[in-house]
């Protein structure tokens, strides 16, 4: 095999792997534009046909169009709703069922809203399950914020929102490393975090090289 012909398959390798995170990191996530901050420790309440469970103010500032709850799903079709307290009185802002799931499971639900709810809006989110029961799981507030509506002692389940606009993760980096050199000292910077990734991606290329000139050592070694 000449030396040429020996380093094709590592630099084969190496190029589908930076396609891989490419293609990977290029994929939408969902990015969190509020939450309650609660663990979802046990059941603090019970959506069922008759009974509807709000909970506030829950206020984002950032716009959001799908809610996630914390919850066990025994059965029918939780509807989520969104209803808007900023004007004193009582406005349905947008709604949306959880997503179906099997009965009896537990773990995190996320709701479709209808429409997107805009930023800084004082909001309550209301949960009501017309065909069946939804425990929702929380805990005590660990400061005087959102609550479930008329509970004594003081609960709250675990809500978090998510923001109504698509973001990758390659389009978010330049947000995080914002956000990271706020934690680090004076001459950090944003640009510090894109240096250190460039040198963690200029690695692949780096091991293409190193394998290559091992390679040609072990040939030239030979008789």
């Amino acid at each position: 095999m000449t030396r040429s012909r020996a380093s094709v398959p590592f630099a084969l390798f190496a190029l589908l792997v930076v396609v891989g995170l490419l293609v990977s990191g290029a994929k939408p996530i969902a990015i969190r534009a509020s939450s309650i901050g609660v663990p979802d420790a046990h059941t603090v309440a019970v959506a069922g046909p008759h009974h509807q469970v709000c909970e506030g103010p829950v206020r984002s500032q950032y716009a959001f169009q799908s809610v996630v709850l914390w919850a066990a799903y025994v059965g029918g079709a939780p509807l989520v709703r969104v209803w808007s307290d900023t004007s004193g009185s009582r406005t349905l802002i947008s709604q949306g069922l959880v997503e179906p799931s099997s009965p009896g499971s537990v773990g995190p639900y996320t709701a479709r809203l209808r429409s997107s709810v805009d930023a800084d809006v004082s909001a309550s989110i209301c949960v009501l399950d017309k065909g069946g029961r939804f425990e929702l799981h929380g805990a005590a507030p660990s400061y005087g914020g959102a609550m479930i509506a008329g509970s004594k002692p003081r609960r709250a389940f675990s809500l978090v929102t998510l923001r109504s606009d698509s973001h990758s993760f390659i389009g978010s980096l330049s947000l995080a490393f914002s956000r990271a050199s706020l934690f680090r000292p004076s001459w950090v910077g944003a640009w510090t975090f894109w240096l250190l990734l460039a040198m963690l991606l200029g690695t692949i290329p780096l091991g293409v090289v190193a394998i290559s000139a091992a390679i040609r050592s072990e040939e030239d070694q030979q008789p």
